[in-house]
C-alpha cells in the first residue's frame, strides 16, 4: 500500500492532467513518476498491462493493490459518471486532510514522549550516585521506556482495529474525548458521501456505501435502517435519520436543506468542512494539553523515586 503522501501526489497529479484533457495513458506515466520506485516498477507494469487491454483506470488501481479498495470503488462509479477526474482531486484533497490531522496529533504528542523518556534515564540517577550498579540502572531505565513504548504501541492499535462498537463504548462516555471521536466519524461520514457526490449513484446508495466506512457501529446501523427505509417509502431520509437519534440536529436541518434545494453535495462539502475544522480543533487542544499531564505524571513520579530515596536512606541511618 502506497504511503499517504505518494498516494495523495498520484492523485492530483492523475485529476490535473485528465481535467485538462490529457489522455490517459500519459497522464498515468506523469503519475508514476511520483511513487517511489519500487512501486513504480511493480505497480507501473500492472497499470500499464491494464490499460493496454482497454481496462479502466479503475480496474488498473485494484489490481495493483496500491490503493485502498474504497477509493477504487469511488473512483469506478465516478468514471461511469464521466467525474473520474474530479474524484481523484476529491481523494488527494481528502487524503491531504488526513496527512494533517496525523501531523497534528503526532507534532503535539512529541514533546510529551520526550519528557516520559527523559525522566526514564534522570529518575534512577540517585540511586546510581548513592552506589547503585550501572546495570541495574541500565534495567530500570530501559525497562520504563519499553513499558512506554508498549503501552503507546497498544493504544495505537486499539485505535487502528478495534471494532467500533467497542470504540463506541470506551470513548463516547468520556467527557470531550467522546465529542471528539463523534465529530471525527461525522467529518468522515459527510467527507465520504461529498466524494460520492461525483458519481452515478444516488443518495440512498451513497448512504449505504458510506456506512460501511463508518467506525462507529450505531452510526452505521442508523446509517443503514433509514436508508433501507427511505428506499421502501420512497422518502427523504433527513427525517429518518433523525428520529434514530444519533445525528446532531443542525447536521440534519442542513441536509433536508439540501434535499430540498437539490444541492446536496455542496451540503455535504460544507457539513465536512464544518466537523473537520471543528474535529481538528479539539484534537488539537487535547494536544495541547498532553503536554501540561506530561509535567505533571513526570514531577508526581520524580517526587516518588525522591521520597523513595529518601525513605531508604533514613532506614539506613536508623539501622547504624
Amino acid at each position: 500500500m502506497l504511503s499517504l503522501r505518494h498516494r495523495a501526489a498520484f492523485y492530483r497529479s492523475l485529476s490535473q492532467l485528465l481535467s485538462a484533457g490529457a489522455p490517459v495513458a500519459p497522464a498515468l506515466e506523469f503519475g508514476l513518476g511520483h511513487l517511489p520506485a519500487r512501486q513504480r516498477s511493480a505497480g507501473g507494469a500492472i497499470l500499464r498491462a491494464s490499460l493496454g487491454r482497454g481496462e479502466a483506470l479503475s480496474r488498473g488501481l485494484r489490481d495493483s493493490g496500491m490503493f485502498p479498495p474504497a477509493h477504487v470503488e469511488l473512483l469506478a462509479l465516478a468514471e461511469k459518471s464521466g467525474h473520474g477526474d474530479r474524484l481523484l482531486g476529491e481523494l488527494a484533497d481528502f487524503t491531504d486532510e488526513i496527512i494533517e490531522m496525523r501531523r497534528d496529533t503526532l507534532g503535539g504528542l512529541a514533546l510529551p514522549a520526550a519528557y516520559f523518556l527523559a525522566a526514564a534515564f534522570i529518575a534512577p540517577v540517585p540511586a546510581l550516585v548513592l552506589g547503585g550498579s550501572l546495570a541495574r540502572y541500565l534495567i530500570s531505565s530501559l525497562g520504563t521506556v519499553a513499558a512506554f513504548a508498549a503501552l503507546v504501541g497498544a493504544l495505537a492499535l486499539l485505535f487502528r482495529r478495534a471494532p467500533g462498537n467497542l470504540l463506541d463504548r470506551v470513548l463516547r462516555p468520556v467527557p470531550y474525548l467522546g465529542t471528539t471521536w463523534r465529530e471525527f466519524e461525522l467529518w468522515q461520514l459527510n467527507r465520504t458521501l461529498a466524494l460520492l457526490a461525483h458519481t452515478s449513484i444516488g443518495v440512498i446508495d451513497a448512504v449505504r456505501f458510506s456506512a460501511s466506512g463508518c467506525r462507529s457501529s450505531r452510526l452505521a446501523l442508523a446509517l443503514r435502517l433509514s436508508a433501507d427505509e427511505a428506499d421502501r417509502r420512497g422518502v427523504p431520509l433527513s427525517p429518518l435519520l433523525r428520529a434514530s437519534g444519533e445525528f446532531p440536529l443542525e447536521m440534519l436541518a442542513l441536509w433536508h436543506t439540501g434535499e430540498q434545494s437539490g444541492r446536496l453535495g455542496e451540503t455535504f462539502q460544507n457539513l465536512a468542512r464544518h466537523y473537520g475544522a471543528s474535529f481538528r480543533h479539539r484534537l488539537r487542544t487535547l494536544v495541547s494539553w498532553t503536554p501540561r499531564l506530561a509535567y505533571a505524571a513526570v514531577a508526581v513520579y520524580l517526587v516518588w523515586k525522591i521520597l523513595q530515596l529518601a525513605g531508604g536512606y533514613l532506614d539506613t541511618l536508623n539501622s547504624l
